[in-house]
């Protein structure tokens, strides 16, 4: 592999696809860079497309620094979403926002959710599997790798309407264990969410101490219950 170096920083093209610069990942990079220049090189693929390292790349052009770099042949698009599959610097918003750009119509989908709905990305591509509030690795890597299909979107869409309804009462409702357990919960054929909301609005309810699934489920339980002539088992359904 040859390791190559110009300052011809115009020979240097961006992938439609690859994600937006992130302004303070830069600074932070600057400031590692005049400390010291470690040689990372970037990855180009032969048209001189940035498959890897347009944050390195955009320090070198403020700094007037060499851009070392090497040409991987043949990469492109799919070769740079793996690449960044299985790094650390893309974030979960930055795979969303690349396959947004291929007019990928279930990621435009997820993006809208998550825009609606306030969640996260895991969260959003849990729900929209059919999952209980967080991803599994398996269900990551399938995301990260661009082949993440919508398949539940009614019951997404139900539990997002539950998060919205609760975080009006609660500030702990968008948070992955509460989430969790309100899946939980609207699995019970019991469970009734009109019902459920109605009962929030009665009173103050206190959800600070509650930290995980557990703590929830029991707090979730006890509002459910509340005034309830004959009590609904959630906990344990």
């Amino acid at each position: 592999m040859e390791i190559k170096v110009t300052k011809d920083y115009s020979v240097f093209k961006r992938i439609k696809q690859n994600r937006t610069k992130n302004e303070s990942h830069v600074k932070k990079l600057m400031r590692s860079f005049k400390e010291e220049m470690l040689i990372t090189p970037i990855t180009v693929n032969s048209s001189f497309e940035v498959i890897d390292g347009q944050h390195r790349l955009e320090v070198c052009k403020r700094l007037n620094l060499p851009v070392y770099y090497f040409v991987a042949h043949n990469y492109g698009e799919s070769q740079m979403q793996r690449l960044n599959s299985n790094s650390k610097n893309w974030s979960a918003k930055d795979f969303v926002y690349s396959m947004c750009q291929k007019q990928n119509q279930d990621y435009i989908y997820l993006r809208e959710f998550m825009r609606e709905f306030n969640v996260s990305a895991s969260t959003a591509v849990s729900l929209l599997s059919g999952g209980m509030g967080s991803a599994g690795s398996d269900t990551l890597s399938v995301f990260k790798e661009g082949r993440f299909k919508v398949t539940h979107r009614d019951w997404a869409n139900r539990i997002g309407d539950l998060i919205n309804g609760c975080f009006k009462y609660s500030d702990k409702a968008r948070t992955r264990s509460f989430i969790s357990a309100i899946c939980h919960c609207a699995k019970n054929p019991k469970f009734k969410d009109s019902e459920f909301l109605h009962k929030l609005s009665l009173k103050k309810w206190d959800f600070s101490h509650c930290s995980g699934k557990d703590s929830f489920l029991i707090e979730i339980e006890r509002v459910y219950n509340h005034k309830r002539q004959d009590k609904v088992g959630l906990r344990y359904f």
